[in-house]
């Protein structure tokens, strides 16, 4: 199996966590949902032919550098039985975060792919949100998968044995909507490493440091 490594920076960027109504919370990497339509993008792959396209391909992402997140409010309209009604709700966005992507299959596709991305992109991609455009991204190489018991991004708490931090790392959990292929998607902790590794009890596709998770594995929505 084969990668394609993507490194891409943004100005801001918000990769909504699955459990939060009351306010708005980022994941600290995007999740493979998010990389599937950050490749999609760059494709012109609309967004509800994504999953039947990408489901067997395996994503993931490391977490380069980042400068925190910001707390940013805004005003909600909702409409409740005859009438609105407004409410502020916080929301937070990471700031500068810059990563590299990933997106793995067998080795034909994922060469077709990359020659497709280099001949030229559709559509700009986005941070999460289309109003959080990258101020840079590139495409960097086609790189070999390997399997590995040790990681740098992202993994579920069920198989994480222990973790690790470098000077100045964080850990972050937040629940993530997950399940084998088209089961069952519920609620999974997954924890979040940067500048750091995590020691998993069992061996997972990795590139760089970074595993990868089969896209059928995550919850989609596909919004009418």
């Amino acid at each position: 199996m084969k990668a394609i490594s993507l490194y891409i920076k943004f100005q801001e960027a918000f990769f909504r966590t699955h459990i939060t109504k009351a306010f708005g919370d980022t994941y600290l990497i995007p999740m493979p949902t998010s990389i599937a339509g950050i490749f999609s993008s760059l494709l012109g792959i609309s967004r509800d032919m994504v999953y039947n396209i990408f489901r067997d391909y395996y994503f993931g992402a490391i977490l380069l550098n980042y400068k925190g997140k910001a707390r940013e409010t805004a005003t909600l309209l909702q409409k409740k039985e005859k009438r609105f009604i407004t409410t502020v709700a916080p929301t937070y966005i990471l700031n500068e975060p810059e990563y590299n992507l990933y997106i793995a299959g067998d080795e034909e596709s994922i060469h077709n792919i990359y020659s497709k991305i280099l001949d030229g992109v559709y559509y700009m991609p986005y941070g999460g949100q289309n109003d959080y455009f990258p101020l840079d991204y590139r495409v960097k190489d086609i790189v070999d998968v390997a399997l590995d018991k040790v990681v740098k991004n992202y993994a579920p708490s069920t198989i994480v044995e222990r973790s690790f931090l470098d000077r100045g790392g964080e850990i972050y959990i937040a629940p993530v909507k997950y399940g084998v292929d088209d089961g069952d998607k519920k609620f999974v902790d997954y924890y979040f490493v940067y500048r750091g590794e995590l020691h998993l009890n069992m061996e997972v596709y990795t590139v760089d440091g970074s595993a990868l998770y089969k896209l059928s594995d995550f919850y989609y929505q596909v919004r009418g």
